[in-house]
């Protein structure tokens, strides 16, 4: 019995030596990363990234040209214009031989008005008048011949004529009062709407006849009228026909010149001798320049500020920001002139 003891002793002292081996042998092959499981790959290192760089808001003081100018449209206009009016005239309109852009002649007829019966009526009273001249003329002739004898007959055949000749006139001033004719030679800029069978009253002003030697632009733009002086030059663009015209014209006339009660208090009369091409109502592009400086020192208009009547800028030298004032010169939507505080090259920023 003891000697059985001793060898389950014996193999009992044997399974914990080998338990024991078997458990450092797992261990070792775990830490090793050798062992049944699958060996994991290592991920790559992220790459590096470079910080961004900073951009300053900053533009370079540069030179070049500015100028300063006033632009706008002008319109070609008449200067002189003669407006017809009919005078102790009206009725119906029977036709209108006008219309706008139409060249007439002094003496041209302009419009038509009903007659009613004046036609007959002046036919009949040339007649009459006929008559009566013929009667006087005979007894003239006869009392020539005979040597006198018939001095109240002919007093009778003078006064008939006379009463004929009256009558004939006025009613012939009344036929001329359904016509109107033209006053002036020139060109029709204005008429009055109106086709057969309207009325048209006594006063009213039928058309505006213009002459076409006598064409002036006119600017209207009462804020920068005051600008346009006499004798300023102003330069004139325009397209016509598919053709380009550039001109150089002079301001004749200022808002100054005019009235109170004109109806043209703000415009600037600019001379058109010369100009091709243009009618009546046409526009045309004007520039009229105010100050320029072909070699400017230039900056955004953007970038200067103002402090109680001060200009200034914030310029960067040697790294840093700084407020730099300037004088400023000539100033356009967009760029202003430097005239001191600033060079060439150097960097301000823009906000």
């Amino acid at each position: 019995m003891f000697r059985t003891s001793r060898v389950f002793l014996k193999s009992r002292s044997l399974f914990k030596t080998i338990t024991f081996s078997l458990v450092i042998i797992f261990m070792s092959l775990s830490l090793s990363g050798c062992f049944l499981w699958p060996v994991q790959e290592e991920l790559p290192k992220p790459p590096l990234v470079a910080p961004e760089e900073v951009s300053l808001p900053l533009t370079t003081v540069v030179r070049g040209p500015i100028e300063e100018s006033i632009r706008g449209t002008a319109n070609f206009a008449a200067a002189i214009t003669e407006p017809v009016i009919l005078d102790k005239q009206g009725g119906t309109v029977v036709v209108l031989h006008i219309k706008e852009g139409d060249v007439v002649n002094k003496g041209d007829l302009l419009l038509e008005l009903d007659t009613g019966n004046l036609d007959d009526q002046l036919y009949y009273k040339r007649i009459d008048h006929e008559r009566a001249q013929i009667a006087y003329d005979r007894l003239k002739e006869r009392s020539d011949i005979e040597g006198g004898g018939y001095k109240y007959d002919l007093r009778l055949a003078e006064l008939t004529l006379e009463v004929e000749t009256k009558k004939l006139n006025e009613l012939e001033e009344t036929y001329r009062r359904t016509r109107v004719f033209a006053p002036v030679s020139g060109q029709i800029n204005f008429v009055r709407r109106l086709k057969p069978g309207d009325p048209i009253s006594d006063g009213t002003t039928l058309c505006h006849i213009s002459d076409p030697n006598s064409g002036v632009l006119e600017y209207n733009n009462t804020a920068n009228a005051p600008a346009f002086k006499i004798g300023t030059k102003v330069q004139i663009t325009y397209s016509k026909n598919k053709e380009q015209f550039e001109y150089e014209c002079e301001v004749i006339g200022t808002p100054f010149d005019q009235p109170e009660d004109s109806n043209k208090k703000g415009v600037v009369t600019i001379d058109a001798t010369g100009l091709q091409n243009l009618e009546f109502g046409d526009r045309v592009t004007i520039k009229l320049v105010l100050n320029s400086n072909e070699n400017a020192i230039l900056v955004p208009k953007s970038v200067i500020r103002e402090n109680q009547g001060d200009n200034f800028v914030y310029v960067y030298e040697d790294g840093m920001r700084s407020q730099r004032l300037v004088e400023v010169g000539i100033m356009t939507a967009t760029q202003a002139e430097i005239i001191e505080g600033l060079e060439p090259g150097e960097q301000v920023f823009t906000r």
